[in-house]
């Protein structure tokens, strides 16, 4: 199911343990409500969720990698020291399995796999699986794309665990 499904399906938003709120918007987008500073930010043109280290290990993903990091803290700051910083060549990339960059929710309807890449310039150093659709225990992750071509840039967020997944007439 991804957005546009949940959001016919009746998804309306999903909730973290620090009790922030990812909206579901009509138009594919998401938008994020942060509890602790009682504001909106802006709406995000894409989200999918990255899963615990547990769930990496349980699941024979990226093995190597995910016991370098001990416990879910490493795990989680190693992922953050690749979220956009303009003085950092360090970025993640959301990709479907053939490589090509995922900038839009809307789009992974047509998507069977979709993937986080970790990179350092242009090299990866590490992968993981992400779900496109909402699940609980995992780590909302939200982008949004500005320019075109050469000049593109992102924001991207890794938020904390789902806990509650919000539908209009009933709660998981």
């Amino acid at each position: 199911m991804e957005i546009i499904e949940a959001v016919q399906k009746g998804i309306e938003h999903v909730k973290t343990e620090r009790g922030s709120c990812y909206y579901y918007l009509p138009d594919g987008r998401t938008q994020r409500f942060k509890k602790v500073e009682g504001r909106w930010y802006e709406p995000q043109d894409l989200l999918v969720y990255v899963p615990t280290r547990d769930f990496l290990i349980n699941n024979g993903h990226n093995e190597s990698f995910v016991k370098q990091n001990h416990d879910e803290t490493g795990y989680l700051n190693l992922i953050k020291s690749y979220l956009g910083r303009r003085t950092s060549k360090k970025n993640i990339c959301i990709v479907d399995r053939n490589g090509m960059l995922v900038k839009h929710s809307k789009s992974l309807s047509e998507i069977s796999s979709v993937f986080a890449l970790f990179c350092s310039g242009s090299e990866v150093d590490f992968y993981v699986p992400v779900a496109k659709n909402p699940r609980l225990d995992f780590y909302p992750f939200d982008r949004n794309h500005y320019g075109n071509g050469n000049s593109l840039s992102a924001q991207s967020h890794l938020g904390h665990k789902v806990v509650k997944i919000v539908f209009r007439d009933r709660n998981l």
